[in-house]
């Protein structure tokens, strides 16, 4: 079981890399809860709910997949247009 506790801080890398970020500012931080809904720190607490709760958490589960459904469920666009910008294929962010 992966209960691994994920810090804040990379939950902002993985958001900053789908929201094609380089640096950390104010605007990143404000398109990360744009974008998700939630603060990195939320994320990260969400995180390590999800892996003391679930039994069924593998090593495969990683921790961007959170951020894949997050994305998911604050839109409604396709998950063709969707894996685009998480920047994976849409075989890999179905699976999310």
């Amino acid at each position: 079981m992966a209960t691994q506790k994920i810090p804040p801080d990379a939950f902002s890398t993985y958001g900053s890399r789908m929201n094609r970020y380089d640096k950390e500012n104010d605007t990143q931080q404000m398109e990360f809860r744009a974008r998700f809904g939630l603060d990195p720190p939320i994320c990260s607490y969400l995180w390590y709910l999800l892996c003391f709760h679930t039994d069924s958490m593998t090593e495969e589960i990683r921790p961007w997949y959170l951020l894949y459904a997050k994305l998911r469920l604050n839109s409604s666009d396709s998950d063709e247009n969707l894996s685009s910008i998480a920047g994976c294929c849409a075989k890999t962010f179905r699976k999310s």
